[in-house]
């Protein structure tokens, strides 16, 4: 005698038929993820594009110390050094002021991001470094 099984009915989906949300769920899931990615992957090149320019800023000012260039040559130096080691860096303007004791620079620049430029990012960088040294 076969055996049948009776507890199911003929018509509760079988396995291979309810699997459809599924599917749905694992995109979103994937988009997500995706995301999020992208997110922390720009956060880190953001910090990384302002950290090598605030280093870029402070080595033109010793630079511009010991080689005492005036105000119009530090602030073309600095903007073309800030565009030379910044992917991504755009619209770089520097503003440079020098006292008799005190050299200030102020580097703003517009970041545009690896992939998609989801939110304007503008990053200042402002330094400033003794002229000099007291004996």
């Amino acid at each position: 005698m076969p055996l049948v099984n009776t507890s199911r009915s003929e018509t509760t989906p079988r396995c291979g038929h309810q699997h459809g949300s599924y599917t749905i769920e694992g995109m979103v899931a994937i988009g997500v993820f995706f995301l999020l990615m992208l997110l922390i992957v720009q956060l880190g090149f953001l910090v990384l594009a302002r950290n090598v320019a605030a280093t870029s800023v402070d080595a033109a000012l010793r630079k511009a110390v010991v080689a005492e260039l005036g105000e119009g040559s530090l602030q073309s130096g600095l903007e073309r050094d800030v565009l030379a080691v910044v992917p991504g860096a755009t619209a770089v303007h520097a503003d440079v002021v020098i006292e008799d004791d005190v050299m200030r620079a102020e580097v703003r620049f517009r970041w545009l991001p690896p992939g998609p430029d989801l939110v304007p990012v503008n990053v200042v960088i402002e330094r400033s470094i003794v002229r000099t040294v007291p004996p």
